[in-house]
């Protein structure tokens, strides 16, 4: 007896890469051997759909046979998974999947696992938002590991929302050092991961957890667990150089707004460096237990403008409430919690109502240790440099603490 299978459901596809047909399947995920065999053969016989349509991956299995890479995601497209753990394997000097178009994006289920591996830092970039993916573009339950290039990219005027669950890791070699999410151009990265969630990471990346430069920016909203031990719903956690490095071109650049983020554990520089003409608000974060210091402030030849850098407003007041520095053996930063290391009369950097070890300068004045000669060895500080500086016509508020 001979039967065929039965159309799709609606606007639900599957792809079933061991029992799966390209041949004979017609994506129906209801009977057996119905299912398309590959991801690209799924994005061909869907096109582009005006409605909101699902591709759901089928584990246990492997995405790699017979693929085209990248798989390009277009506008109304979800790729997903079901049953089981899925890894899409990318090959040699490819990119996973791009977004290239609205509403579109990747979202693996809790009981089925998503990996996109670079195969040990072979393949060039796990996820690429680029222009023309300006709204509605997210990414939630991935993991995207070993990349030669950053695990995340989003570059141009692409924008991606990345939500609970993503972890990027392991990304760049020692000779090419690359980030766990890289901003560049003008895009633009939010990253939303409440209370509760499945924590996002952007740790032990081979450079920085995250990098912002050009006209780049994120806004990310997370919750501390606890800053001491490195957790928390969106960590930067082992990096080797900054857990967020955000180097802006100087002028008008959009503004970065960072709040429940933890950094910990930088393993040869600072939780956070803002490089002087870039435009930041941090607050509600923490940034301990790093090589550097908590955060690094520090200028270029075409800038020393730290004025749109605001750890902590006294007017207001808008306090920071970040962690930036601990006591010893309690989490320390290796250097100072906050550095400002800039060139003469740059000005006053805002650093106000932040707390440093048993100092919380939102509630109670201290005076709090400072290095005016850099940001360097805590014997200078008598233990734990809360502040380090450099260059006269400085300073840094940190009301309603005072330094010496």
């Amino acid at each position: 007896m001979c039967a065929s299978c039965p159309a799709a459901a609606g606007a639900n596809y599957f792809v079933d890469p061991k029992h799966g047909s390209d041949a004979s399947g017609t994506g129906d995920g209801t009977t057996s051997g119905c299912a398309f065999m590959t991801v690209t053969h799924a994005l061909r016989a869907i096109g582009s759909p005006a409605l909101a349509t699902t591709i759901t991956v089928l584990g246990p299995s492997t995405v790699s046979s017979g693929e085209t890479f990248p798989l390009t995601l277009p506008q109304n497209v979800t790729l997903t998974t079901s049953t089981a753990a899925v890894t899409i394997n990318v090959p040699p000097g490819k990119s996973g999947i791009v977004l290239t178009a609205p509403s579109s994006g990747v979202i693996g289920a809790a009981s089925a696992p998503l990996t996109i591996s670079g195969q040990a830092n072979v393949a060039a970039y796990g996820i690429m938002a680029d222009t023309g993916s300006q709204t509605s573009t997210s990414i939630e339950g991935v993991t995207i590991s070993g990349f030669l290039q950053d695990g995340i990219l989003v570059e141009d005027a692409g924008a991606l929302t990345i939500g609970p669950g993503v972890t990027s890791t392991l990304n760049g070699t020692v000779l090419a050092r690359k980030a766990g999410l890289h901003v560049t151009g003008s895009g633009e990265a939010v990253i939303d991961v409440p209370s509760g969630a499945s924590p996002t990471h952007f740790d032990r990346n081979t450079n920085h957890g995250i990098l912002v430069e050009v006209n780049g920016a994120i806004s990310l909203t997370g919750t501390i667990i606890d800053g001491t031990q490195g957790t928390g719903t969106i960590t930067t956690t082992g990096n080797y150089a900054a857990g967020i490095w955000i180097d802006q071109t100087p002028g008008m650049p959009p503004q970065n707004v960072i709040s429940g983020l933890v950094a910990f554990g930088s393993t040869n520089g600072n939780g956070i460096r803002i490089v002087a003409g870039s435009n930041v608000k941090l607050r509600n974060s923490s940034s301990l237990g790093n090589q550097g210091s908590g955060v690094l402030v520090t200028d270029t030849a075409a800038s020393s403008d730290i004025s749109m850098i605001d750890l902590g407003n006294p007017v207001g007041p808008d306090y920071g409430n970040n962690i930036l520095q601990a006591l010893v053996g309690s989490g320390a930063n290796g250097a100072s919690g906050i550095c400002l290391e800039v060139r003469a009369s740059s000005g006053i950097l805002l650093a106000a109502g932040n707390l440093f070890g048993g100092a919380t300068c939102a509630t109670s004045p201290a005076t709090l240790t400072i290095n005016k000669a850099g940001c360097g060895s805590a014997a200078s500080c008598g233990g734990v440099c809360d502040l380090g500086m450099t260059g006269l016509g400085n300073d840094i508020d940190v009301a309603t603490c005072v330094h010496p």
